[in-house]
């Protein structure tokens, strides 16, 4: 494989291939070894009597020399060959892998088995702010934080112990002039193809979960606020999946209807708790809201779990999530009326 073959590698990675061609090699040794035993010849020669059979014994061994010389070069090219081509094949590789690694878009990097980077893609130059040439032969350590570094260390080390994925989540600091930011390091070791399974080095792969922890902390505060804010006047609210026949009610709808049970979405029915004077219309301003996607907006009594009917304002409309599911979800609101009457 000529340098120009793999030349998309970086140079710590690159490696040399077989110098000369294999025949090359075969001829050499072909030489040298007939080199040798002729010189070896010429010795015994001068040291043998000029007898016939001397000579005749010369002919033929200067008739094997040339033979095992013909073999020794044909065996030294057969090996210079299948080393060439296992050079030619590893260097393949190994662009293969650089490049499928420098091409994710994920901040991605390889560490041998001593720790310290050999692999440093394009999105990690982005992600961290730090070139590549600053980064590769160098340890965790000498690039974060002590704190931050440990943690790379210890996910590498349980990585390096078994053959499957190890998963941490980080919190990155903010340096090398990036924002602070919350990440999943995913962790693989890398380990030979064959029987032995050596272990070569681990494989790291950062995803950055900012955006969506910041999502799922504001929809949790969100969620906070609207339950404070339901508390605060007396309502509860209600979440009908359509397509799941679903509902879920909050802990203030239980409340309301003075249920004291744990199977509250099994033991309750609208149709059943409804007044009968008020069963038709609440029933039909239900379904015009879900045939017409029209706001709902009744009053009605529900009999509560107490056995008194109660006198309530149901507020609701028919939207769909983001996974183009509908719902109907609303608002129950007590009504302070005449007292409770009992039916």
């Amino acid at each position: 494989m000529e340098p120009a073959e793999h030349h998309r590698l970086p140079g710590y990675l690159a490696r040399s291939p077989l110098r000369g061609k294999a025949w090359q090699w075969g001829a050499v040794a072909a030489i040298l070894h007939a080199l040798l035993g002729l010189g070896l010849a010429a010795i015994e020669r001068r040291l043998a009597d000029h007898w016939s059979l001397a000579a005749a014994l010369l002919r033929l061994e200067t008739t094997g020399i040339v033979l095992s010389s013909a073999v020794v070069g044909g065996l030294v090219w057969l090996l210079a060959f299948r080393v060439q081509r296992q050079l030619t094949e590893d260097a393949r590789l190994r662009e293969r892998l650089y490049e499928i690694i420098d091409g994710l878009p994920d901040p991605a990097a390889v560490r041998d088995l001593s720790g310290r980077y050999v692999m440093w893609n394009q999105a990690a130059v982005r992600y961290y702010g730090l070139p590549r040439d600053q980064v590769v032969g160098k340890h965790p350590r000498d690039l974060f934080p002590p704190a931050i570094a440990a943690q790379f260390t210890e996910t590498d080390k349980r990585a390096r112990q078994g053959t499957s994925p190890v998963e941490t989540r980080i919190t990155m600091p903010p340096m090398y002039g990036k924002p602070r930011r919350m990440t999943v390091l995913r962790v693989a070791p890398i380990r030979s193809l064959d029987a032995m399974q050596r272990l070569r080095g681990v494989v790291s792969i950062l995803s950055d979960v900012t955006a969506s922890q910041e999502q799922a902390e504001a929809a949790r505060r969100e969620e906070i606020l609207l339950g404070l804010a339901l508390e605060a006047s007396g309502a509860a609210a209600w979440d009908w999946n359509l397509q799941e026949d679903k509902v879920n009610y909050s802990e203030s709808f239980q409340r309301l209807l003075r249920y004291s049970g744990t199977q509250f979405a099994q033991d309750f029915r609208l149709r059943d708790r409804l007044h009968p004077e008020d069963r038709e219309q609440t029933l039909a301003a239900v379904h015009a809201s879900l045939k017409d996607r029209v706001s709902f907006d009744c009053r009605y009594r529900l009999e509560c779990f107490d056995g008194v009917y109660r006198r309530f304002i149901g507020r609701g409309v028919s939207l769909v999530d983001a996974w183009g599911q509908a719902h109907f979800a609303g608002l129950l609101i007590p009504v302070d009326a005449s007292p409770p009457r009992t039916r």
